[in-house]
């Protein structure tokens, strides 16, 4: 199992450690454990919770909509283009 801090989780994923911590407190997100020091640890399933949450903001999924789909594979995408398919269905957009 891979750990990552808050700064590498960011760094792989490209984005800034405001971005996790905003989607930490949407309840998008959540690290795997906490240590005593404060520090959060993630895995591998958070980081790809985090490209899932990425890959529907940027096919305009609303974060309401995201939060529905705790569940995914690990491939986020083939989730992605199901709630896509939801979107479209539902919202016509």
């Amino acid at each position: 199992m891979n750990a990552y801090t808050i700064s590498k989780l960011a760094e792989d994923a490209d984005v800034s450690t405001y971005v996790i911590r905003d989607y930490e407190l949407r309840g998008l997100l959540s690290p795997c454990k906490c240590m005593t020091n404060g520090y959060r640890i993630y895995d591998e399933h958070s980081l790809n919770r985090l490209q899932f949450v990425l890959a529907g903001k940027a096919a305009g999924i609303p974060y309401p909509t995201l939060l529905q789909y705790h569940h995914y594979g690990s491939n986020p995408f083939i989730h992605l283009t199901s709630l896509r398919v939801f979107e479209l269905n539902n919202f016509g957009v």
